[in-house]
C-alpha cells in the first residue's frame, strides 16, 4: 500500500459530503489537467504520452475553459503531428496496416487524463480497503458518509473482492451500501410517485420532493 494517498482520502471523508471518492476524482482531475497545461510542457516523457495517447471530448473542452491558449497550441502541435504522421506513412502493406490502425484507434479514442485517473484510483481504493480494516475511526467515519455513488460504490466493491478477508466483506459491504441503498429508496419512491402523477386519479396530489424526480434520480446514477 502505497501511504502517501491516506492523507487526501482523510481530507475527502473528513467533508461529510456527498461521496468522497468522487471529491477525491475531482480534486485528481483538476490536478492532472493543471499539470498537462503547465509542467508537463517541460517533461519529454509525459509529451509521449498526451501524443499518443491525446484527450476525451470531455477533457479537450476542459483544457480549452482553463483559458490558457498557450500551453493548449503546443499540446495539439505536437498531438496533431504525432496523428497526422500515422495517417501519411508511405509504406502501409498488411504487415504495417495493424499497428498503424491500432496507433490511429489510440489517439483518438484513449485520453492521456482518464487514464492517469483510473491509475489513480485504483490506488485510493486499496487503500480505502486497508484503512477500513485496521483504522476503527477511519471504519466509524466510513459510517458517517452521506453516500457513495453507484460508480465508485462499484470500484470499492470490486477491489474489495480481490483484496480484504472473506471474513470482513459482509461489514464492509454494509458499511459502503447501507447510505445509498437508502437513498436510492427514496429515489426510487420519488420516481414512481411522479410518474403516477399522469394517472388523473393521482393528477392533484402534492408531488413534494418528486417534482424533481427525474433530474435527482439521473443526477445520483451519472456521477
Amino acid at each position: 500500500m502505497e501511504t502517501i494517498y491516506t492523507i487526501p482520502i482523510h481530507e475527502a471523508y473528513e467533508v461529510k459530503c456527498g461521496c468522497p471518492l468522487c471529491k477525491l476524482e475531482d480534486d485528481l482531475e483538476i490536478a492532472s489537467l493543471e499539470y498537462v497545461m503547465g509542467a508537463a510542457m517541460m517533461e519529454p516523457d509525459v509529451r509521449i504520452e498526451t501524443n499518443r495517447y491525446g484527450f476525451c471530448k470531455k477533457h479537450f473542452r476542459d483544457m480549452l475553459s482553463m483559458q490558457k491558449k498557450l500551453p493548449l497550441a503546443l499540446v495539439l502541435e505536437s498531438h496533431t503531428k504525432e496523428l497526422l504522421s500515422a495517417l501519411t506513412q508511405q509504406k502501409i502493406g498488411k504487415k504495417e496496416f495493424p499497428a498503424l490502425a491500432d496507433k490511429i484507434s489510440t489517439a483518438v479514442d484513449d485520453c492521456y487524463v482518464c487514464r492517469q485517473l483510473k491509475d489513480r484510483l485504483s490506488k485510493y481504493y486499496s487503500n480505502v480497503i486497508h484503512l477500513w480494516l485496521v483504522d476503527p475511526e477511519f471504519k466509524d467515519l466510513t459510517r458517517e458518509q452521506e453516500y457513495f455513488c453507484p460508480h465508485h460504490l462499484a470500484g470499492l466493491l470490486s477491489f474489495a473482492k480481490k483484496e480484504l478477508p472473506k471474513k470482513f466483506f459482509a461489514d464492509f459491504y454494509k458499511d459502503h451500501t447501507e447510505k445509498t441503498a437508502a437513498l436510492l429508496e427514496k429515489l426510487s419512491s420519488n420516481v414512481s410517485k411522479f410518474a403516477k402523477s399522469f394517472d388523473h386519479r393521482f393528477a392533484n396530489d402534492p408531488l413534494g420532493d418528486a417534482k424533481t424526480a427525474i433530474e435527482d434520480a439521473i443526477d445520483f446514477l451519472s456521477k
